[in-house]
């Protein structure tokens, strides 16, 4: 699993910004964005950010965070776009990603929501 560490988190409004190191501290990539919006109903809450500072072979990145009450419980999506320029290193790229967000199910899980 790679190697994250929040460097900056301002929180989750429109404006707020972050910062991570992605792998050992060595190799110092960061990946800066922005929240450039957010929302909630009576069901739903989401923000969504955008890369500023992403590493390569990212040029755009957009990820919207949602979660939903169902149940007793909630469910947590990511809706990610994305682009390296390039379709097909869009296509390789994708595992990599893909096993990002796979990572952090079991960290949901064991979180405490009240």
């Amino acid at each position: 699993m790679m190697q994250l560490r929040i460097l900056r988190y301002d929180g989750q409004q429109p404006g707020d910004c972050f910062t991570m190191q992605l792998g050992p501290p060595s190799l110092n990539v960061r990946w800066e964005g922005r929240v450039t919006d957010s929302g909630q109903t009576p069901a739903s809450y989401w923000f969504e950010d955008e890369g500023l500072k992403l590493p390569f072979p990212l040029k755009q990145w957009k990820h919207r965070h949602v979660v939903r009450k169902s149940g007793d419980g909630a469910v947590i999506m990511d809706i990610v776009s994305f682009t390296t320029g390039n379709g097909l290193l869009d296509l390789l790229c994708y595992p990599f990603l893909k096993a990002m967000f796979v990572g952090r199910i079991k960290k949901y899980q064991r979180y405490p929501f009240v």
